[in-house]
């Protein structure tokens, strides 16, 4: 009886060491329960989208690349237009539904300023949207965004992003 007891106690104690061993994370082996909180960790971050739009027609060019997290939208944006001062500067703001809704912080004629822009998305390109604006709090910003109205006049199209 008593080697089998030894028996007994041997597979036991292998057992448990097994157990123990898929319990603990050595960089490998992970247990059931964490590969599984880290998965849904992964499905719930959101995913980062980098894209770049450019417009360049005779003497004007407007860049913008951006970096899209869920809704969240940042990146810079560069207006290089014939005749009136370049401005160059960041912009920050929302994605909703097909729209970009930014704020654009930028340096002009030596100082800074806010202004509130929208961008339209179809398919591969960009339509920046024009309405009634208003000064609030040194930012300037549409007064009704339900009355933008997106042009055809300068369209960013998507191009490669530099390798940064």
């Amino acid at each position: 009886m008593k080697p089998l007891k030894l028996i007994g106690l041997a597979l036991c104690g292998s057992m448990l060491a097994c157990q123990n061993n898929a319990e603990s994370f050595d960089g490998q082996n992970m247990p059931n329960s964490q590969m599984t909180q880290n998965s849904q960790a992964a499905a719930n971050t959101p995913t980062e989208t980098q894209n770049c739009y450019t417009y360049v027609k005779n003497k004007d060019t407007i860049l913008l690349s951006t970096t899209e997290t869920g809704s969240q939208v940042t990146g810079n944006l560069e207006y290089n237009l014939d005749e009136k001062d370049r401005n160059t500067g960041s912009v920050a703001g929302i994605v909703r539904g097909d729209t970009l809704l930014l704020n654009y912080t930028f340096q002009s004629e030596g100082r800074q300023s806010v202004r509130q822009l929208a961008f339209l998305k179809q398919g591969n390109e960009l339509m920046e949207g024009y309405a009634e604006v208003e000064e609030k709090a040194d930012t300037v910003v549409f007064k009704d965004p339900e009355t933008l109205k997106f042009s055809k006049e300068m369209v960013l199209e998507k191009t490669g992003c530099p390798i940064r």
